[in-house]
């Protein structure tokens, strides 16, 4: 077995590496997506939308400008879908959060990145594809959004400047300061390594 301290010396020095690239990213322009009511959202629109950006190494946020759920509503809504559906219904996890009980302006729900495919992850989100099968943690917001208010997805496509450890770290410092009242930080690193 190697010897541990060579072990901690090697990752301190890949950690911080990955942090001095973080600290250099340049973010793009940001693209943002509103979603008015999400009932009568057509999934065109999001592809055309999407069109635009290369699918590689994205940060996106999934807001909304009210959100008047009480967070044992929540809680209560999501443990009736979890029953209804005959397999795993996988449903981000909530959070215990202040800002469950602030007066923000926009509402965050949902602080993620995905290295391929975005457009796949926000139509899990959203709820609107394979609507037979939840077994990804997703919002899997058309079961229970019920247009409450409109939702708002910004996304920042930083391509192949980013690994997915430098990408990880982008979205635990985002998730950090945001605080989203939905899903959990480290996930995607988490899932890599488990």
């Amino acid at each position: 077995m190697k010897n541990l301290h060579d072990i901690i010396i090697k990752q301190s020095k890949i950690i911080i590496n990955n942090c001095k690239i973080a600290m250099d990213v340049t973010f793009p322009e940001e693209l943002i997506i509103t979603i008015p009511k999400l009932s009568k959202y057509d999934i065109n629109k999001l592809v055309n939308d999407l069109k635009e950006i290369n699918y590689w190494n994205c940060i996106y946020i999934i807001s909304a400008d009210e959100f008047k759920m009480k967070k044992e509503a929540v809680t209560k809504t999501f443990l009736q879908l979890k029953s209804q559906y005959p397999k795993n219904y996988h449903i981000s996890r909530i959070n215990d959060s202040v800002h469950w009980l602030s007066n923000n302006s926009e509402k965050i729900l949902y602080v993620g990145c995905k290295e391929n495919n975005l457009q796949r992850r926000l139509m899990q989100h959203l709820g609107i594809i394979n609507k037979k099968s939840r077994s990804v943690y997703s919002l899997y917001l058309n079961d229970w959004w019920l247009d409450h208010s409109k939702l708002i997805i910004k996304i920042w496509n930083l391509q192949d400047k980013v690994n997915n450890a430098v990408l990880q770290i982008i979205e635990d410092s985002i998730w950090e300061e945001l605080h989203p009242l939905f899903g959990k930080k480290g996930a995607t690193f988490n899932k890599k390594n488990a």
